[in-house]
């Protein structure tokens, strides 16, 4: 599948991205999977609903969206849609093709909500009283840390809407002390044809506010679903070297089962994590699945049924 995707600098000027943007089903699922996760479990508590939620969001989405020919379209129905369902969709759309553009664009593994990590307080905000947090903080293979606000739109953007975007994502000022790897907005246009505009306005607004957050509390916080889930002995599949897969219910309506999985060593070190405290070494600080690897290992990331994220994260989709 295929979606119309534009980088765009300050000046509106388009940044060059060689690459179509494409993603199969099953890549939807694990940006919807884990950009979701760790907010599932502090709502409910029960990382074996998220797998149907993540599924959920992307049934609900494609539900109104008509893939043909690679090209992505609304089914003519959407307009009769009530205007809170339509922001709802228009939410989880955004959040969805966000994550994704951090994984295949801006190549930023690991992405979660600022203001939960702030609720968890594994992030703090100075000056403290700031409310204008940007949707997403993202931590690449470096080290760096990434800004990235979400926006799912059915109309074109005002002028003062965009100003407000900018403004969202360049509020960070600092992270840790350091000036952001990037910062930018992501809007998913919900129109005939879908389309993603990335936008990077480089720029430190006036009151900008400082972000301090600890790499390794940071995976913690993205990790620890994932290790309470495969922690459980309960439908394990070990019938692979590299990834451990478990086997779950993700449609509760149809019973269609899927598979989570992930790396083997990004599992023990996600361990081993959450055994240490914020003075340990920053050795335990978790690295990215290179592509290159994955096949060295006789895995593809690109199979339509089968995505294994940067991250460690794998999702496999069963046929009914």
């Amino acid at each position: 599948m295929r979606i119309l995707f534009g980088w765009y600098d300050e000046n509106g000027e388009e940044i060059e991205y060689d690459n179509p943007f494409e993603f199969s089903e099953a890549e939807l699922f694990w940006a919807s999977l884990t950009v979701g996760a760790p907010s599932l479990t502090d709502a409910i508590q029960n990382i074996l609903d998220s797998p149907a939620f993540a599924l959920h969001k992307w049934y609900a989405v494609r539900s109104v969206v008509k893939i043909h020919g690679g090209e992505s379209t609304l089914v003519p129905g959407y307009k009769n849609l009530d205007q809170s369902e339509k922001v709802v969709l228009s939410y989880w759309a955004g959040m969805i093709f966000a994550k994704l553009v951090g994984e295949k664009v801006l190549h930023v593994p690991w992405m979660a909500h600022a203001r939960l990590l702030k609720k968890q307080k594994r992030l703090t905000v100075i000056p403290p009283t700031t409310k204008s947090l940007p949707d997403l903080v993202g931590l690449d293979r470096s080290e760096k840390w990434h800004i990235l606000e979400a926006k799912g739109l059915q109309k074109r953007p005002s002028a003062n809407q965009r100003i407000n975007y900018k403004a969202q994502a360049l509020r960070i000022g600092k992270v840790d002390g350091e000036k952001p790897a990037s910062r930018n907005y992501c809007i998913t246009n919900i129109r005939s044809p879908l389309s993603i505009e990335l936008h990077d306005p480089d720029k430190i607004v006036k009151d900008s506010v400082e972000f301090n957050i600890d790499p390794i509390d940071f995976q913690q916080y993205y990790y620890k679903p994932f290790v309470e889930f495969f922690s459980k002995p309960d439908n394990t599949e070990d019938n692979d070297d590299y990834i451990i897969y478990k086997k779950v219910v993700c449609d509760t309506i149809d019973k269609r089962k899927c598979q989570i999985g992930i790396v083997r060593d990004i599992l023990e070190q996600a361990k081993m994590q959450s055994e240490k405290k914020k003075a340990d070494s920053k050795d335990l600080v978790i690295r990215s699945i290179e592509p290159k690897f994955l096949k060295s290992q006789g895995h593809e990331s690109d199979e339509p049924d089968t995505y294994i994220g940067s991250d460690g994260i794998a999702v496999k989709l069963l046929p009914l």
